[in-house]
This record gives C-alpha cells, structure tokens and sequence, in this order.
C-alpha cells in the first residue's frame, strides 16, 4: 500500500511539474499582464501576480546570471547565442506596470517590453466585460514616456485590442499601423515589436505587422525559442502565473513548460 501511495503520488508530482523534461536552449520570453493585489471578484486572477513575486523572480533571475534584453538589442545584432537570454514582456498597458513593474526592474537593472493598446491611454480597460474583472487603471501618455527614457522598450498591442484572427483584413491593418503610429509620436521612438491580442493570429496578420515596419512580434503559445528565430513573427513566451511556485518559474525557464 506506502509503494502504491508512493508511486500515486510520483505520478502527481510529474504530472503538474514537469522536472522529468529534457532541458532545452533559447530565448525565454517571459508574459505578464498585472502586477499588484486583484480587485475583490476578479475572475482573472492568475493574470495577476504580487509585486512581492514579482521582486523574488526578478531576485532569481539576477542572481542566476541570466541575461535580460530586449528586442533591440536582438535587432541591434548584440545578442549572440540564446543561452540564458531573457526577454519580460508585459501585455496590455495597466497602470500597475508603471506603479509596480518599473520601481521593481529599475531595482534590479532590468529593462522590460511593455506592449499598449493606444486608444486606452490615460483611461481605463473595456475590452472585458465587469462581471469578469472591473475595469482597471491603463497607463498615462507621461508614464509611459518616463519608462521609455528609462530604457523600457515600448511595443504595439492594436488600438482596441480586438482579436486580428476575427476581423477583416483592412480592419486589422488599421488596428496595427494605427497603433504603431500612436506610440511612435508619443515616444519619439520606432516600435520593433507587437503582441497579438488574444494570440490571435494568421498568416495574414504576420504579413500586415512585418508591412507595417515590426520585426518581431510574440504569441501566447508556450514554449522557447531557439536562437537564431525561426520565425520572428510568432514568437513563443512563458506565461507567468499567480499561483505559480519559483520552481514553476525554473522549470518555464529551463524546460520551456511547467507544467502538462
């Protein structure tokens, strides 16, 4: 009976981490959305993650000796190899990224990629309905200015954060060349990269974002990426959840997946 408990629960422990998979090479692309405490009934709260968290992965990250860079130092050809090579992203544009986000990286002498949906700036979220989170706080115009003086690299997110894979072609070109044009006047800056919202996307959104001057843009499939890319526009992360341990965060970062 202990070896049969025994080996039920060897079977748990492989099935919800995945210490067993081989390790695997590239760059690891990490995806955030929120930092900060959920308002009280938030449905989404594994898009959260606490600005204590937050600190101890950016702690781990440091003291492992992982490199931290951003897609302009990969278009910039500084970047080499993909070994131990981290690039944090965060998706959307809350207002938490620049109150809780920033201070935390500036800490550590990190620089992130924080992708915004420009119609939003200085207002709030309403792209989800407020039974499934209230409305939260996005960025303001001199805030987002300030991190980009800072090093932060800013990125495209569409204009409305519609899916790309659900509307018309001549729609989605307006959601991403208008998006683009929108942070470049505010930043002064040219925009290398774009997150589809969702992860929605085909082979004609990729073509619409590389026409309208990005050179990279990232998913939401989970997974690495071996350096060179193979593709520059679908792009892997590792989506960083609440609930998740600091061995989740070694496992997304050495084996590309945490979890089955």
């Amino acid at each position: 009976m202990i070896y049969f408990l025994a080996a039920i629960l060897a079977l748990a422990f492989s099935a919800r981490w995945n210490w067993w998979r081989k390790k695997t090479e590239g760059v690891s692309i990490l995806m955030y959305h929120k930092i900060g405490t959920p308002p009280a009934g938030s449905k989404l709260k594994k898009l959260w993650v606490s600005g204590a968290k937050f600190d101890k992965q950016m702690s781990y990250l440091k003291r492992g000796g992982y490199e931290v860079v951003t897609f302009k130092d990969i278009a910039g050809g500084t970047v080499k190899d993909g070994r131990k090579k981290v690039i944090i992203t965060f998706d959307d544009g809350y207002r938490n990224n620049y109150t809780e986000a920033f201070r935390i990286l500036k800490k550590y002498g990190f620089r992130a990629v924080f992708y915004v949906v420009s119609s939003t700036i200085g207002k709030k979220n309403l792209w989800h309905d407020a039974d499934v989170e209230e409305p939260l706080e996005m960025m303001a115009p001199e805030e987002i200015r300030k991190m980009a003086s800072a090093g932060m690299e800013i990125g495209g997110h569409t204009v409305s954060h519609k899916n790309l894979d659900r509307i018309d072609d001549a729609e989605a070109e307006r959601e991403i060349s208008e998006n683009k044009d929108d942070l470049e006047k505010l930043t002064g800056e040219k925009m290398l990269s774009f997150s589809y919202p969702y992860g929605g996307y085909n082979a004609n959104v990729k073509k619409i974002a590389e026409i309208a001057g990005y050179r990279y843009a990232v998913v939401i499939k989970q997974g690495k990426n071996a350096f060179p890319f193979a593709d520059n526009f679908a792009l892997k992360r590792l989506l960083v959840r609440s609930e998740e341990t600091i061995f989740d965060f070694y496992l997304n970062l050495s084996r590309g997946r945490n979890r089955l």
